[in-house]
């Protein structure tokens, strides 16, 4: 169920079903494994998301109206449209009128942002093995070596994908990173009085990161704002211990400028 389950077609039936091709491949090999891209690579998806990859993080809890699920003017296709039709993404709950969509699975999840994360980049070193030793760094609370490899991740990001961007392009490339190392990455959480860029939990673990984003300023600014605003309260209040990140991005070149820890 947590790899290949999940797949559900109307907002009016909570029937999910199994992805028939990957349950065949998991039994025929013994093992549970990303068998998704097997039948094909989205290339045309992430051409697209390429070019909006402010959208990405968005892919995780994705509020839509119900009647967004019968779109299928093929002049007008939306990103979205395209995601939930070709089954990247599927329904996860209703809500009144609206639709919450989401990726199915673990398998899909894994194997469309590993593509996405490789598509975003132009490194000869494979972007999942950074994510999981980023991952890895972030665990062990080593914040030298996690800047150095988050450094490594940014700089493979080509150059003609820094026209015009700001902090979310930032955000796309952590979530992305933190989602394959195996944490669990909530983007812009919102709280009564504003919204945190990221939170970042490992399963099994009582520890919660809280990350701000800047391009330009302070890290300690970030660290502020995550204090005043009170983003670490609702972590805290479930009795997580919470370790605030503030995180300043230069965008000329391509880097972490300051890291600060609280």
């Amino acid at each position: 169920q947590y790899w290949y389950n999940g797949y559900r077609f109307s907002p009016d039936v909570d029937k999910k079903v199994y992805n028939p091709v990957s349950v065949m491949f998991a039994l025929q090999k013994k093992v549970f494994n990303n068998f998704w891209f097997q039948t094909g690579t989205p290339t045309f998806l992430v051409n697209l998301l390429r070019e909006n990859p402010h959208k990405i993080p968005e892919m995780e809890y994705l509020k839509v109206p119900a009647d967004f699920l019968q779109a299928y003017d093929l002049e007008n296709l939306s990103v979205e449209t395209i995601l939930y039709q070709t089954g990247y993404l599927t329904i996860k709950e209703v809500k009144g009128r609206n639709c919450i969509l989401s990726y199915p699975n673990r398998e899909v999840k894994d194997s469309f942002q590993g593509v996405l994360l490789e598509g975003l980049q132009s490194s000869e070193r494979n972007p999942r093995i950074l994510a999981d030793e980023l991952g890895e760094a972030i665990r062990a609370e080593d914040w030298g070596e996690a800047e150095y490899l988050l450094n490594l991740i940014l700089v493979s990001v080509p150059y003609r994908l820094y026209q015009n961007i700001d902090e979310r392009y930032f955000h796309t490339i952590f979530y992305l990173a933190m989602s394959l190392s195996g944490y669990r990455a909530e983007t812009e959480v919102l709280s009564y009085r504003g919204r945190l860029d990221m939170a970042v939990k490992y399963d099994g673990e009582n520890r919660v990161y809280v990350f701000e984003f800047k391009t330009g300023g302070r890290a300690r600014e970030a660290i502020k704002q995550i204090e005043e605003k009170g983003y670490a309260k609702r972590y805290e209040a479930k009795g997580y211990e919470v370790v605030k990140i503030g995180l300043v991005f230069d965008v000329d070149k391509r880097k972490v400028a300051e890291m600060e820890i609280s």
